[in-house]
């Protein structure tokens, strides 16, 4: 077993390094007076965002930061009151054009980070972003 286990150790240091890198911030959905009362988890790397969703089936989206399209976030009254707001990605993703991390503290900071981050990882792999106007404009 130890030996099975070496090798493919060995193979996937790709995993390894994964695994061992730290996330820049992570959160829960906090809908409940700014508790984070949620099976839902928020975690930002510098090249993605990953969204945890669940208890008994789990389910895990990751989006591209150089993907990120655009950027918005909302505060409604109560979210002000408690601290929290939502941010709201578009990306190029097909399957997955909007993702929404809901009822995060710090949406500000969050917001202006992932616009960073996704701006120069776009730099960094040379990818640009093409803007498409509506059919009325």
């Amino acid at each position: 077993n130890t030996e099975v286990w070496s090798r493919m150790k060995s193979k996937n240091k790709p995993l390894e390094h994964v695994a061992e890198e730290t996330p820049l911030w992570s959160d829960k959905k906090r809908p409940f007076f700014g508790l984070p009362l949620s099976f839902t988890r928020y975690t930002l790397y510098p090249d993605r965002i990953i969204i945890e969703r669940g208890f008994l089936f789990r389910h895990h989206d990751e989006i591209r930061l150089y993907r990120v399209r655009d950027l918005k976030m909302n505060q409604g009254p109560f979210q002000q009151w408690f601290g929290v707001g939502d941010v709201v990605l578009m990306s190029g993703d097909v399957s997955s054009p909007r993702f929404i991390l809901r009822d995060i503290l710090q949406p500000q900071d969050v917001f202006r980070t992932i616009s960073d981050l996704a701006e120069s990882e776009r730099r960094r792999i040379g990818v640009g972003v093409i803007e498409s106007f509506p059919h009325e404009w």
